[in-house]
């Protein structure tokens, strides 16, 4: 011992030591807890307990129904060795638990500091429903599972595949787990999952951020949901012979060994976004599927490898491994690496960075450039690690963001396709119906645009779905308070606070700044709110709800803003769709074009002059000089359909300015204001005057490093703050336009 408040129980004198700080103990206030229970009930039902703060003791409820804990905090629920059953081992009453029963609820409540048992579990109980729960800093001891929950829930037979047998399935809804050691969610058979923010699990164990094993996975549902650095797997659907028909849509694993591990058959992912992973983003394999006898396989002799073959992916990113069976069943020669992206993104919306890369060699395609703001597991790390890596920290703060809707001029946009009852508008599919019903009318938002976005957002949305547990006051600010270069048109979003029912609920969002000065109102569930802002100027803003207000948040604009689209093309070359790929260079030769395409924002005036930067990359020959033109096609991208640069006209160029130096060591500030006659889309195009000169200049894609990952030995500078992610973008050298006040 050696600080204030630390005890130390000597057993076989039978002495308690202690450092008591200015808190000296005497014989009136010392205090010893000599129970494990404080609330034990034994069929009774009808009970409701709200407004507690139970601390240093758990709860029980054994075969009572409709039990109702609400408004409550629980702390400290372990028993210090005073139970039967010895540290570290497992015990069905070690726990917050309810056995039994049906249609018990435990809603707007936080389970913390609890250790060696389960902060909360639900056995054998019907219909149960966790709404609202915050778990956090939860076991630091023994590397036991004592991961919250639900469990058998059914009833009528003795195993829950019986035919006798009854599911009543498990809701688990706005949680979420946080700086934990304790495992991830395990919610139960038949269970809904929804909103549920996973993040900060520290156990090193074979489980996931959300773990379903055979019967917890049939007639599952996971669903807007965020699953950021839980350790092993983001989410996992497991055991030896995998389950079937789990419906899982609008997911988010980042940060993870594995982003989405989906053993079984017949499931649907749909919307997932997976990337900043060690080994696979989505793998949905063959392997540990075994059919639906379910009472007669031993997971070995049984397997059939036939996994997965009736499985749906659609509209999902995986940044660069993807095992995807349902393709290579009937041709073992035809992997997912080798198929068309014409394939992959147009008739499956399905990203994938490795198909996309140019070489297929790493470093592969980075989904992140594609988003707007993403989770990025290289911000958490130390500036230690990543100079080790990068030679200097690449990020402007170390403020994370959480904004992964699609970044404007993204191939995500309008790439996906439809999907009955998930993107439409509509609550159901009725030729296929989902496992679970909506949670309210319009939960399933109808997409904006021309087809649904690849990914878990929809670019324009009034909706920006924000998962985990909700205070009383509005959180969780898009962009993070303190954010800076955050984009000159931006939509604001926020996180209501809790309701028990959001019928008529009204938000104020009231921002300030120069030019914009407002208070929006908002009907839950829209929390968005589109603004255009000035360059370089920080801005305020709040949410209120009711009487309840948010803190004041704040954040600084973008002095200039990057294209949307930039790309190299040999224009003598026979018209083909180019592939979305991410190349870091901009280059200009005899027939070779470089086409950058701009937005710039309507709060720009006469008050500004503008300037195209550009900064060399190399410089081979230059005895004449570049010419700058202005591009006269609106609406050209990267997508894979008829308006890819590749094949259109690119010949509708009106020749701007002539350029005759190029310093190779500094940038090229070129003034266009000039050329500049309307906010909106306006696009240019370089190239050389002489056939001769041969020259590049770096793209928006440019990295540190050049996205290179590293191998991280297990303890070394990277190993617990990063995996070796080589993305680190290298903004300074990006092309852009910027705005300077001219008064």
């Amino acid at each position: 011992m050696d600080a204030a408040e630390e005890w130390s129980f000597d057993k076989i004198n039978n002495k308690l030591y202690l450092i008591p700080g200015n808190k000296i103990p005497n014989t009136t206030n010392v205090r010893v807890r000599v129970r494990t229970k404080l609330i034990n009930f034994e069929f009774s039902d009808n009970l409701e307990f709200k407004n507690f703060h139970v601390f240093a003791g758990s709860f029980s409820f054994f075969k009572c129904s409709f039990i109702l804990l609400e408004n409550s905090k629980f702390s400290h629920s372990w028993e210090v060795g005073i139970n039967y059953i010895r540290p570290g081992a497992a015990g069905w009453d070690r726990a917050n638990y309810i056995k039994g029963g049906t249609n018990n609820i435990v809603r707007n409540s936080i389970f913390q500091y609890i250790n060696d048992a389960f902060a909360l579990q639900f056995w054998s109980s019907m219909n149960p429903l966790a709404e609202n729960i915050l778990f956090q800093y939860n076991d630091w001891f023994k590397n036991t599972v004592w991961a919250p929950g639900a469990n058998d829930n059914f009833t009528g037979g003795n195993k829950w595949y019986d035919n006798t047998s009854v599911i009543k399935g498990s809701t688990f809804r706005y949680v979420t787990m946080d700086q934990n050691h304790t495992g991830g969610l395990q919610p139960g058979l038949e269970s809904l999952v929804e909103y549920a923010r996973i993040q900060n699990q520290y156990i090193n164990i074979d489980g996931g951020g959300i773990q379903r094993t055979v019967g917890n996975v049939i007639n599952s549902t996971t669903r807007y949901s965020w699953l950021l650095d839980t350790n092993r797997n983001g989410m996992r659907l497991d055991s030896k012979c995998g389950g079937t028909d789990a419906v899982i849509h609008h997911v988010v694993s980042a940060g993870n060994k594995r982003a989405f591990r989906l053993k079984g058959d017949r499931h649907r992912a749909l919307h997932l976004l997976a990337y900043d992973t060690n080994q696979n983003d989505i793998s949905m394999p063959k392997n540990k599927y075994c059919g639906e006898d379910w009472g007669n396989h031993d997971g070995v002799n049984s397997e059939n490898m036939l996994g997965n073959f009736n499985s749906q992916l659609l509209n999902s990113v995986a940044q660069k491994n993807l095992d995807w069976h349902m393709l290579d069943i009937d041709n073992p020669n035809v992997t997912v690496q080798n198929l068309s992206n014409e394939f992959l993104l147009n008739q499956n919306g399905i990203w994938y960075g490795r198909t996309l890369d140019e070489d297929k060699i790493p470093p592969f395609t980075y989904p992140h450039f594609a988003l707007q703001d993403p989770w990025v597991e290289n911000r958490y790390r130390s500036n230690e690690s990543l100079e080790a890596q990068f030679g200097l920290n690449p990020f402007i703060n170390g403020v994370q963001g959480f904004d992964f809707r699609p970044r404007k001029g993204s191939t995500l946009i309008d790439g996906g396709i439809t999907i009955p009852g998930i993107n439409d508008g509509q609550d159901i599919n009725s030729t296929n119906p989902l496992n679970h019903s909506t949670s309210y009318a319009g939960q399933h938002r109808k997409f904006v645009g021309n087809a649904p976005d690849i990914g878990a957002y929809e670019y324009g949305d009034s909706v920006y779905w924000i998962p985990g547990f909700r205070y009383y006051y509005p959180t969780v600010p898009i962009p993070s308070d303190g954010a800076v270069d955050v984009p000159m048109e931006y939509g604001l979003a926020f996180n209501y606070p809790w309701k028990t029912d959001y019928s008529n609920i009204i938000a104020q969002v009231t921002i300030n700044g120069p030019g914009v000065n407002k208070t929006v109102s908002l009907n839950y569930p829209n929390n968005v709110v589109f603004e255009t802002f000035l360059p370089g100027q920080t801005y305020t803003w709040s949410v209120k709800v009711g009487d309840v207000s948010s803190q004041i948040w704040s954040f600084t604009v973008a002095n200039k803003i990057h294209p949307l689209n930039d790309r190299s093309v040999n224009i003598n070359a026979d018209d083909e769709k180019l592939i979305p790929n991410h190349n870091k260079s901009l280059n200009l030769s005899d027939g070779v074009l470089s086409f950058l395409k701009f937005d710039i924002p309507s709060s720009i005036n006469s008050d500004y002059d503008i300037y195209l930067n550009l900064t060399p990359e190399t410089i081979n020959n230059l005895n004449g000089q570049i010419m700058l033109y202005k591009y006269n096609y609106q609406g050209w991208g990267e997508n894979l359909d008829d308006n890819n640069i590749g094949i259109l006209d690119h010949n509708l160029l009106t020749p701007l300015k002539s350029i005759s130096q190029v310093n190779p060591s500094s940038l090229l500030s070129i003034n266009i204001t000039d050329y500049i006659d309307a906010t909106g889309e306006v696009s240019f195009a370089l190239g050389v005057v002489n056939p001769n000169d041969q020259l590049s200049f770096y793209s928006k894609e440019k990295m540190f490093t050049d996205g290179v990952d590293i191998y991280v030995e297990p303890g070394d500078l990277l190993g617990p703050s990063g995996n070796g992610s080589g993305y680190a973008p290298q903004i300074d050298v990006w092309p852009s336009i910027s705005f300077v006040k001219n008064n």
